[in-house]
């Protein structure tokens, strides 16, 4: 091979990449530009330290409704549908696991049906003080990519979680109380 034929090999090279960058690989997606997914926690406002109230609700009628709530020590108990200690590790990792969901994407939508939120799989509502809840949330039908389709029931907007939501909220009563016989 010549250096005239290294040189036009060369130029075909250098172009094609040129075409490549510049029409092909196109603009980057807004939603990477913005960085990392929020949380949950960041969106709405809520901090687990304050939280005092769960109650967990089903569309499923053979998971009763689940209430949780801290004594005057900072202690969880379940309320309802009966009333005994909680274990505490796994009421700290569910509401670990509602805080820190990411927030993949963010729709606006006017009919909640289609993404099973007329008639949510889950709701949880959510206390910090007072008798009515702060925050309701609404987990509906599974969405594409490993998400469930969410919503807050006061926010217009339908959010796009991870899936393992519907798997870290279906707890019974037994699936939440304390086990241990001494404590």
């Amino acid at each position: 091979m010549n250096f005239k034929t290294t040189l036009i090999i060369l130029i075909i090279f250098v172009l094609l990449a040129g075409a490549y960058l510049l029409f092909l690989r196109g603009e980057p997606d807004a939603e990477k530009l913005k960085g990392d997914p929020q949380k949950i926690s960041e969106v709405y406002g809520l901090d687990k330290a304050v939280i005092r109230r769960i109650r967990l609700s089903y569309k499923d009628e053979s998971y009763p409704t689940v209430t949780l709530a801290k004594n005057a020590d900072g202690i969880w108990q379940l309320t309802a549908p009966f009333t005994a200690d909680a274990d505490q590790p796994k009421i700290d990792e569910m509401l670990r696991d509602l805080l820190d969901k990411k927030v993949k994407r963010t729709l606006e939508v006017t009919d909640l049906s289609q993404y099973g939120l007329d008639n949510p799989t889950i709701q949880i509502e959510v206390w910090m003080e007072g008798e009515s809840p702060i925050k309701t949330f609404l987990i509906g039908k599974k969405g594409i990519n490993y998400s469930v389709y969410a919503k807050e029931k006061s926010d217009s907007k339908v959010i796009l979680i991870e899936s393992s939501a519907l798997d870290d909220f279906t707890k019974s009563p037994s699936d939440v109380r304390e086990r241990t016989v001494l404590k």
